[in-house]
């Protein structure tokens, strides 16, 4: 039976009705879902973003006295991380920063003049030795 004929055979569209009923509602019923799904997503995102922007405002930018210890960093080792970071991409950085104490995860004075050097050598104006999120996330990629 062609395509046409089934089309054209009211006997066949009236049998089958309720299947075209059923089909109909369950394809509205995925359409739904799926746009749920997207506002879910979208306001999770959104959620996300600000929740991140929060952590960043609380830990940056990383001054002396920092410790990786202190209640902020929940012992994350992000101090001692940038050290290493610092120590591995600039030889005579690890030389200067191994003399006072290496990566001990404390963002003293020598830490602290490692990272002014670095902002110097990127040309900024403000190089005061504090570590902010964009020089943070260079360093660890290094």
């Amino acid at each position: 039976m062609s395509m046409k004929k089934i089309i054209d055979d009211d006997e066949l569209i009236t049998k089958y009705s309720d299947v075209t009923e059923i089909i109909t509602s369950a394809l509205d019923l995925i359409a739904k879902a799926n746009v749920k799904e997207l506002l879910i997503d979208k306001n999770m995102r959104e959620e996300m973003d600000e929740m991140e922007h929060k952590v960043i405002q609380k830990v940056f930018p990383i001054k002396v006295g920092a410790k990786d210890s202190d209640l902020k960093f929940k012992k994350s080792g992000i101090i001692a991380a940038v050290q290493k970071s610092l120590m591995s991409a600039f030889p005579p950085l690890k030389t200067f920063l191994q003399k006072h104490g290496g990566a001990d995860g404390k963002y003293g004075p020598p830490t602290s003049v490692a990272i002014k050097s670095i902002q110097s050598l990127l040309g900024n104006k403000n190089a005061n030795g504090e570590l902010d999120k964009p020089l943070f996330d260079s360093l660890l990629k290094m």
